[in-house]
């Protein structure tokens, strides 16, 4: 039975041609339309760029149209179109509509809850083949809600309020509600119920994280990830439907529990609850469309903050004109406002109404690469804090120990590869050299210096866990003007060199600001400290990495009475964004240059060698790209 045959009430037969438009974006809902034959397309009306997205064609018989002016603010969010030559519908006035629902309660409630379910299950079977899940955790840090053993039922009804599905509820139900719940732990990556079955009841976060993935075709995604503590799954039972995905838990879980059966019993005798309960569940599936619809927009714009932008705007017909949900579009496009755009999300998840709780919660669940990169991103703040602001009183090998601890935290979030540990000299005092890679321009701090991630990274990663020693790297003589690389490498202790192609120093600055390489670093390995060295002297990407090798790093290994082992360090990758990517790190064998050059003094033989070498360790870069391919590993030693 559909349910248009289960009404009283005689709606009006229309047949519309094909490009008739049904609904305009934000317009005031009227009808609600119920589709008897023919073809519909939904499209998303991007306010950035101007353009009209095709994100759902549907010709199912009974697919309702308009059902969503049923709560405030009763405005279409999408425009909908004729898409066949004719299509055929029932149409009914939204007011005498909603009339005839009180008349009729459970029937007609409980029909067009299932249709509109099949239309939501319809929408993500379309979808899956497009969307590229980002298995990513929404948040680094997730929020922590502890229940107060002493009063657990306060505890339990202010975490009930704050979900944006049960909080609009009756206060004497949620009061009555809470008396028979229960509480429910699960460890990590964890199956709490399975895609295709129906979960025992709905779940409500305390603590943890949920991941919500779902199959179809061999094909598993996830479609998002639940980790506010208040937010509400399982709720598909509600209408005897099975779950539309599988959810796993992403880390050790606390919920609170209560079976379909007993939310059934709360409001069975209660029609005003009863349609409050069956109302709140259209809106629970008019938003998981819209998050499906969103999630779409993203694969189609590959862009995350248009995706914010419109989705946001798209919605800014259900906000308060004072939200401060309308400034997150605004403060993503800036690298330094990216700050208050997260920390308005993250408040907003937890204090926001019930609308403002929702989008936010998408927009940090279609955010999970923005949000870990801007980690990553102040990752890099702190580390320049902390050689800067925190090392006044320590030595230059402290700055550098407390340099490479803040780096190997800032690489705890990033997967990477490393490969050739067993051909690191057991003992130090050697020149360890690599091909220099470029930072992604996103990773500029806002006073214009870059800490480089690869010198870092065979810093605190490579040498200092072999050696308990970070070594000394070789960097350029900033400008008058680079205040932040000036204060950056002050007091570390590395080798400073002049670069003729970036500075204009005269060359008695140079002589007073720039002693002898040579020197300096034949006194380094004297000493037993390593040294890093780039033999190209400026940085390229991997696709053009390596650049052509100076002389400099294999003349001074020659010159050595006690000479030293080069040791070559491949990289690739750390020129890319650091979210799904892995950096990849192979250590070769290492060698005496002496046992490739026949004189010492001959520099032509020294340069044919170096660049024959440099074409040697170009191959190992371009064979590298398709030697690591476990993502998700972090192989340390």
């Amino acid at each position: 039975m559909d349910t248009i045959s289960v009404l009283n009430i005689n709606g009006q037969k229309v047949t519309l041609d094909k490009g008739n438009i049904i609904l305009k974006p934000n317009e005031k809902i009227t009808y609600i339309y119920f589709l008897i034959k023919g073809t519909v397309d939904y499209y998303n009306c991007l306010d950035h760029p101007r353009e009209d997205v095709l994100i759902y064609r549907s010709k199912v018989t009974q697919t309702p149209i308009g059902w969503c002016g049923l709560f405030p603010p009763a405005r279409s969010l999408n425009k909908i179109i004729i898409a066949s030559e004719k299509a055929v519908f029932q149409r009914f006035e939204i007011e005498i509509f909603q009339k005839e629902i009180k008349l009729n309660l459970q029937n007609i409630l409980q029909k067009l809850s299932k249709t509109i379910f099949n239309q939501y299950l319809e929408v993500l079977k379309s979808h899956h083949p497009e969307i590229k899940g980002d298995h990513l955790n929404a948040v680094r840090q997730r929020e922590s809600y502890q229940l107060i053993q002493k009063n657990h039922f306060q505890e339990r009804l202010m975490l009930i309020k704050r979900s944006p599905f049960l909080g609009e509820m009756d206060d004497l139900f949620l009061e009555k509600l809470v008396k028979k719940l229960s509480i429910k732990s699960f460890p990590a990556r964890k199956k709490m119920y399975r895609q295709e079955n129906t979960s025992q009841g709905i779940y409500i976060l305390i603590n943890g994280e949920v991941s919500i993935e779902r199959s179809q075709l061999g094909i598993s995604q996830q479609l998002r990830t639940l980790s506010t503590p208040g937010f509400v799954w399982g709720w598909e039972g509600l209408i005897h439907k099975k779950n539309v995905a599988s959810a796993v838990t992403v880390v050790a879980t606390q919920t609170l529990f209560i079976t379909h059966q007993e939310v059934q019993l709360l409001v069975a005798h209660d029609p005003q609850l009863t349609h409050q309960l069956y109302m709140r569940l259209l809106w629970m599936m008019d938003n998981q469309l819209q998050l499906c619809y969103s999630r779409f927009l993203k694969t189609k714009l590959r862009h995350d903050q248009l995706t914010i932008h419109n989705l946001i705007k798209k919605n800014s017909v259900k906000l308060k004109v004072g939200s401060r949900l309308h400034q997150v579009p605004h403060l993503l496009t800036n690298q330094d406002t990216r700050t208050l755009a997260f920390q308005t999300l993250s408040e907003l998840n937890t204090t926001g109404n019930a609308q403002e709780r929702h989008l936010s919660s998408i927009s940090l669940d279609l955010l999970k690469q923005e949000n870990r990169d801007f980690n990553f991103y102040q990752g890099l703040i702190n580390i320049y804090q902390e050689v800067t602001e925190n090392t006044s009183k320590l030595s230059s090998f402290g700055v550098r120990k407390a340099c490479a601890n803040k780096v190997k935290e800032l690489f705890r979030h990033v997967d990477f590869h490393i490969e050739g540990w067993e051909n690191l000299p057991n003992e130090s005092g050697h020149i360890f050299i690599y091909n220099h890679l470029i930072n992604h321009e996103s990773y500029t701090l806002p006073n214009d210096f870059q800490i480089t991630l690869d010198s870092h990274f065979l810093s605190a990663l490579i040498l200092d866990v072999k050696y308990d020693d970070p070594g000394i790297r070789i960097i350029r003589i900033p400008d008058d003007g680079e205040y932040g690389h000036q204060n950056y490498y002050q007091n570390q202790g590395h080798i400073k060199v002049f670069a003729s192609s970036i500075n204009t120093l005269s060359q008695t600055d140079v002589k007073l600001r720039n002693p002898s390489f040579y020197e300096a670093a034949s006194k380094l390995l004297s000493e037993n400290q390593n040294l890093i060295i780039s033999p190209e002297g400026k940085s390229y990407t991997t696709e053009n990495s390596p650049g052509t090798f100076k002389t400099g790093a294999f003349k001074l290994a020659l010159q050595e009475k006690n000479e030293p082992y080069i040791v070559p360090i491949v990289l690739r990758d750390f020129d890319r964004r650091m979210v799904q990517n892995t950096v990849k790190c192979k250590i070769l064998k290492p060698f005496k240059i002496s046992n490739f050059i026949n004189n010492h003094e001959n520099k032509l033989e020294l340069i044919a060698f170096v660049n024959d070498y440099q074409k040697k360790f170009k191959k190992e870069v371009i064979n590298m790209k398709d030697q690591f391919k476990l993502y998700g590993s972090k192989t340390t030693r």
